[in-house]
């Protein structure tokens, strides 16, 4: 027999736009490598799922990589550079 487990199995096998399903299992999703797991396992890389402190959305998956918020957006100009650099 087997003992019951308290926690759910995340989704395998997903895709690129496996965010959703993988979150909607209380799942964690990180795009670099398609992993839905229980914890954000792969440092310095996006994560989305919602934890006790804090939560991410998945990100829509028909925006464009240039249709970020207006306030992540950073407009950088000639002028904001360093000038004269060694």
């Amino acid at each position: 027999t087997q003992a019951p487990t308290t926690t759910t199995d995340c989704p395998k096998n997903l895709d690129d736009n496996g965010c959703e399903a993988c979150v909607s299992a209380g799942c964690f999703w990180q795009p670099v490598d398609r992993f839905c797991g229980k914890d954000c396992m792969i440092m310095d890389t996006s994560c989305y799922g919602v934890a006790e402190s804090w939560s991410a959305p998945c990100p829509d998956p028909n925006a464009k990589p240039n249709d970020a918020p207006s306030s992540t957006k950073v407009n950088l100009y000639e002028s904001d550079c360093p000038k004269n650099l060694d």
